[in-house]
């Protein structure tokens, strides 16, 4: 589990306060902590590079006005549709020795799968999955190994065994399938066509 310090600004809630934050050049994000009053921050943009643009999770050194820092993760993100500019974070307090409810990243590793060898395309249908745990046990990313999966098969949640995590999503979930390519597809029924015109061929020379 990485650890990564950011130095953030207090400020006031509301629209206006929201607008004057960008408008100066921060992104806007809120600090929260259940049964806590929640903290309105600002930070800037470079700062958020190593916590928001990263396939890790992290816990984070929330420092506020450079008062004593606050232990918490990245919960949630959001972005302009248009121009995939960061406009809001929100950062979720944590307490040692307490669960958490946390995302964490999804990555694909292993050798080029056997689906994929014999045509298919390799789909991560997950990206990103939630997890209950203690906040030591947070993973940086779970590794999810596709070598051996086959045309048509596919990697569910009930398929990952982690000690000391809890999944949040039903165990039916898919996280990764081979499926028939479109090129492929099209070779078969190819073939397909190839063999009738056959049959038809020696069908009208043996009638001849």
């Amino acid at each position: 589990m990485g650890l990564i310090d950011l130095r953030v600004d207090s400020r006031e809630s509301g629209k206006r306060a929201v607008n004057a934050v960008r408008n100066d050049g921060k992104v806007p994000g809120v600090y929260y902590l259940k049964g806590e009053e929640s903290i309105s921050i600002a930070a800037k943009p470079n700062d958020l590079k190593g916590i928001v643009y990263t396939a890790e999770t992290q816990i984070i050194n929330l420092i506020v006005d450079d008062k004593d820092p606050i232990e918490c993760v990245l919960r949630d993100t959001d972005f302009d549709p248009v121009t995939d500019e960061l406009l809001h974070f929100d950062l979720l307090g944590i307490v040692r020795g307490q669960l958490i409810n946390v995302e964490v990243p999804i990555v694909i590793i292993g050798s080029k799968p056997l689906g994929v060898s014999l045509g298919g395309l390799l789909q991560q249908v997950l990206h990103r999955v939630p997890i209950r745990c203690l906040p030591k046990h947070i993973p940086n990313s779970i590794e999810v190994d596709c070598s051996e999966l086959n045309i048509g098969e596919s990697i569910l949640i009930r398929d990952i065994d982690i000690e000391n995590i809890e999944f949040s999503v039903p165990e039916s979930t898919a996280i990764a399938s081979i499926v028939q390519s479109r090129v492929s597809k099209s070779e078969m029924g190819e073939d397909e066509e190839g063999e009738e015109g056959m049959e038809d061929e020696s069908e009208e020379t043996s009638e001849e």
